[in-house]
C-alpha cells in the first residue's frame, strides 16, 4: 500500500509539473491570442455546419445556443485565468487559478443561462404553435378560407411576379404539450434552484454548523518555473486564503538570509552556492501542508586572495 500511495503520489507530481510547464508557454501573448482565434473560429464553424446539415428548426437553434453560449462563458473564464497568471493574481489552490467559487458561480450562472433559454423556446413553442405555409392563393381563394384558417392567419405576402399570395398560419397546441411544456419549465427551474443553492450553500452551512474551514496557503511571486540560478536577493510573495494569517519561513535544504519585511512578504539573501528549499507554513495552523519554493544559488565567491 506505501509502495502505491508513492506511486500515485509520483504520478500527480508529473501531472502538476507538465500543467505548469504548459500555463508558462501558453502565457505567451502569441499564446493566448493563437487560443482565442482558434476558439472562435471553431464556435463559428461549428454554428454554420451543424445548421447548414441540420436545418434552422427551433431545436436546432436552442441547441446551438446553449451549447455555443456555455462555450464562450468557458473561454471568457479561460481568458480570465490566463490574465490573472500573468498579472501574479492566480491561485493554484483553486480550479483553473480563480479565486474561490469562481467555478461554483460558472455553474450556477451556466444553468441559469439555459433556464431562460429554454423558458423562453417553451413559452414561443407554447404560445404561436406550429406554423405552415401557403402559397400561389388568390383573392378568391382567401376569400374562400374557413373561418378556422382565417382566424389563424399570421402573415400575409403578396408575389411581385404574378400577384398571388402566399399566407402563414398557425395551429392551436394540444392541452397534451401544454402540460409537457410545463412540467419541463417546473423541473428544468428546480434543477437550477437546486443546484445553484448547492453549490452556494455549502460554505454557508459550513460555518453555521461551527465547523473550521481550514486555510490555504501558498507562493504566488515568484513563480517556481521563474526560478533557476540566484544570484541577487529577491521578494518572495505568499498568499494565504482566507488572507490576514501569520506566516514562518524555514529551509528544508540549503541556507541563506530570510527576511519577513510585510505581513506576507519575505525578502531573501543567498550567501553561499548550493540548492535551497524553502517552506512556508500558517503560525497558527503549523499542521497544515505548507507551501514550497526551491531553486540553487549561484554566487560569486569574489577574488581569490
Amino acid at each position: 500500500m506505501e509502495a502505491l500511495r508513492k506511486m500515485v503520489q509520483d504520478i500527480i507530481r508529473g501531472f502538476n509539473k507538465l500543467a505548469e510547464s504548459v500555463m508558462d508557454r501558453l502565457l505567451n501573448p502569441k499564446s493566448v491570442l493563437g487560443l482565442l482565434l482558434v476558439a472562435v473560429i471553431s464556435l463559428g464553424l461549428m454554428s454554420w455546419a451543424i445548421t447548414g446539415l441540420l436545418g434552422d428548426s427551433p431545436e436546432i437553434q436552442i441547441s446551438l445556443t446553449i451549447i455555443l453560449g456555455v462555450g464562450l462563458l468557458m473561454l471568457f473564464l479561460f481568458v480570465l485565468a490566463i490574465g490573472f497568471a500573468r498579472m501574479n493574481l492566480a491561485d493554484s489552490s483553486q480550479a483553473l487559478g480563480l479565486p474561490g467559487g469562481s467555478i461554483r458561480a460558472m455553474i450556477a450562472l451556466s444553468l441559469i443561462v439555459i433556464f431562460v433559454i429554454v423558458g423562453i423556446y417553451l413559452f414561443r413553442a407554447v404560445s404561436v404553435g406550429p406554423t405552415s405555409t401557403s402559397s400561389g392563393l388568390t383573392i378568391a381563394d382567401l376569400e374562400k378560407l374557413p373561418p378556422a384558417i382565417a382566424e389563424n392567419i399570421i402573415e400575409i405576402d403578396r408575389s411581385p411576379v404574378d400577384g398571388s399570395y402566399q399566407i402563414r398560419t398557425s395551429r392551436d397546441v394540444g392541452e397534451d404539450a401544454t402540460r409537457i411544456a410545463e412540467g419541463l419549465t417546473s423541473t428544468i427551474g428546480t434543477l437550477v434552484v437546486a443546484v445553484a443553492g448547492f453549490y452556494f450553500g455549502t460554505r454557508s452551512v459550513a460555518v453555521a454548523k461551527g465547523e473550521t474551514i481550514k486555510p490555504i496557503i501558498s507562493v504566488s511571486d515568484p513563480k517556481q518555473n521563474d526560478l533557476q540560478d540566484v544570484s541577487e536577493p529577491f521578494v518572495i510573495t505568499v498568499t494565504s486564503d482566507p488572507p490576514g494569517y501569520a506566516i514562518k519561513a524555514k529551509f528544508i535544504e540549503g541556507t541563506g538570509e530570510i527576511e519577513l519585511i510585510e505581513h506576507n512578504k519575505f525578502k531573501y539573501t543567498p550567501t553561499v552556492s548550493g540548492k535551497v528549499k524553502l517552506s512556508f507554513l500558517l503560525a497558527a495552523f503549523p499542521e497544515l501542508p505548507s507551501a514550497e519554493i526551491s531553486f540553487t544559488n549561484k554566487v560569486d565567491p569574489g577574488p581569490k586572495k
